[in-house]
């Protein structure tokens, strides 16, 4: 199977205009889309579209395949690989998912960074052939648009560094007011096999790490608040933030 996990470390940093940082170890599922349905079946603690310890629920995504043709993506994918977290005992908050497109010779040719927000808001970022470097990257500066974080701009960029996952994971996304990197965020991590053991063992080590994540996303922004850096509302600027879908999530 393709299909597999990544221990990883997250870290955040912000440079401007107060420093700040923290980290957080995690885990995520890398998932060949076409191999689910095979996966689910010979790993007791997943399902697909109903609960379990872990669940992979379809409505908790993008249609990717309609995200790149709505973005000029004419190459259908052969394969697609998804690294993202699943619900846990039914609960799931992501921050980001990643989507890596291959052709039929295995060669990666498009990258997808599916963006969600505490209000149940998703956009997506495409990166396509004319982004990808090396073959095995792919790097993109794009408007964010979208409300991210209330200690950010909506008129901020995102530079996108998605490296195609193999045995490591390496993700960074820097947020940059002009030519100014505001904060860098950065995830990565080594793949270990998919098994209904490591599922248990990440259980153990990281227990209800959904909620841990929203958890720690709410105690970050109140120390941001703390340390006075402004304050941003969602409903201050509904014109710049574009390109943006609502999914039901958690339910």
């Amino acid at each position: 199977m393709r299909s597999a996990m990544y221990e990883s470390v997250v870290t955040h940093e912000r440079f401007a205009p107060r420093s700040h940082r923290f980290r957080y170890r995690l885990f995520s599922f890398s998932l060949d889309l076409d191999e689910i349905d095979e996966v689910v079946a010979h790993t007791r603690l997943l399902s697909r579209n109903r609960f379990n310890l872990f669940s992979f629920y379809d409505r908790d995504h993008l249609d990717v395949r309609a995200v790149l043709n709505a973005h000029g993506v004419a190459q259908r994918p052969h394969r697609i690989q998804l690294v993202t977290s699943l619900r846990i005992l039914g609960y799931v908050f992501n921050p980001v998912s990643f989507y890596f497109c291959f052709d039929a010779e295995g060669r990666p040719f498009a990258a997808v960074a599916e963006v969600g927000n505490t209000f149940g808001e998703m956009k997506p970022y495409v990166l396509d052939a004319t982004h990808l470097r090396d073959g095995r990257k792919f790097d993109s500066r794009q408007r964010k648009e979208f409300y991210i974080s209330p200690f950010a701009g909506l008129d901020d960029d995102l530079d996108l560094h998605l490296a195609v996952p193999d045995e490591t994971l390496g993700i960074v996304i820097n947020t940059l007011q002009g030519e100014h990197v505001l904060v860098k965020a950065t995830m990565t991590g080594r793949r270990v096999p998919l098994s209904t053991a490591r599922l248990i063992w990440f259980s153990v080590k990281y227990p209800l790490l959904t909620l841990k994540v929203i958890a720690a996303i709410h105690w970050e922004a109140l120390r941001l608040w703390a340390k006075g850096i402004a304050f941003h509302r969602k409903s201050e600027s509904p014109e710049l933030q574009r390109g943006i879908v609502s999914l039901h999530q958690g339910g």
